[in-house]
């Protein structure tokens, strides 16, 4: 799940009719607002991590079977992960640069809480210069060939992807 996400709550079923389900954390990290057990359900939370990894929980669920008061919790035994991505960010090496037509545009590195940076160029078209990329924005002769200074803005979206989800 990306930070901030509203999580549903996560119901077990099963074939026995009346079975509760104990679900416990075996290991990992802590998720604000996920309990480390229960029964039958987990509740639904707000996906939170302010930190700059992935945060993961493991837990296991057993049914169990009450009658009689026999209990009969040799059900199978299923484990499952739930993990929180970090809130991407992203951090710039050069904020700012002017240059004359002919000059090197330096690279444009990023830095900060994210597995890849996906940018657009949002203003002035500049012959010779990509619209959008990933990763970082390579270095590049610029040429201006008007008249009057043109001015190059970029959008920058850092990306968090881990295991097939992308915040």
């Amino acid at each position: 799940y990306c930070n901030g996400a509203n999580v549903p709550e996560q119901q077990f079923t099963g074939n026995v009719h009346e079975a509760t389900y104990v679900w416990n954390k075996v290991s990992g990290d802590n998720i604000a607002g996920l309990p480390d057990n229960g029964n039958n359900m987990i509740p639904a939370f707000e996906a939170i991590n302010t930190g700059a990894t992935v945060l993961t929980a493991n837990y296991k669920v057993t049914a169990d079977y009450s009658y009689a008061n026999k209990s009969c919790n040799n059900g199978d035994t299923i484990e499952f992960s739930i993990s929180v991505l970090p809130q991407p960010e992203v951090a710039i090496n050069i904020p700012h640069q002017t240059l004359c037509s002919g000059d090197e545009l330096r690279e444009i590195a990023f830095t900060g809480k994210a597995t890849s940076f996906k940018w657009e160029r949002i203003s002035d078209y500049v012959p010779g210069l990509p619209s959008s990329g990933i990763g970082n924005i390579p270095r590049q002769i610029l040429i201006n060939i008007g008249i009057n200074p043109l001015k190059v803005n970029y959008r920058v979206t850092p990306v968090y992807e881990h295991n097939g989800t992308i915040c």
